[in-house]
Formats: C-alpha cells, structure tokens, sequence
C-alpha cells in the first residue's frame, strides 16, 4: 500500500455510507462489474427563503404548488425582475 492508499476501514466506511454489502463489493472486484444499486429519483425540495415567499406569494400571486417546482435561483430571479418592473 502507497500512503494514499485507503485502509480498509475507509473501505468499510465507503461501503456503509453507500449501502453497498461485502460480499456485492467482492463480487464487483472479481466481476469488474459495479455493483447495481438503486438510484434515487427524486429531487431535493427546495427551502426559500421567507423574504422571496412573501413576494413570490404577496405580489406576484403564486400558488404553493408553482413555487415548490422552482429551484432557488429562480425563485430569486422572478423577485428581482418583478421589482425591476416596478421602478420603471
């Protein structure tokens, strides 16, 4: 082993974080195959922040449903270029 080698325990704890038993590890060794494991499909849900809400639903008039299908960015967008509207 070089000094950056991983110990086994890090093995171990890769293997734990990733859900992923030995003997799948093993058999991925031996196979050359990855280990088939399933994928979660569903995204995060995004946390505005109480300020973009309130405009978001104050002023321009969102339902919960339209703000939970933006990600934040967006959120944040649609605030600034409704207040850029405003000062015109």
């Amino acid at each position: 082993m070089t000094p950056a080698s991983p110990s086994w325990a890090d093995v171990e704890k890769f293997l734990d974080i990733e859900e992923i038993s030995r003997a799948d590890f093993w058999e991925a060794i031996r196979s050359g195959e990855p280990v088939s494991r399933p994928v979660d499909t569903e995204e995060a849900t995004v946390e505005h922040d109480a300020w973009v809400i309130a405009v978001l639903v104050g002023e321009l008039h969102m339902s919960a449903e339209e703000i939970e299908g933006l990600r934040e960015e967006e959120g944040v967008r649609l605030v600034h270029e409704h207040w850029a509207r405003r000062r015109q």
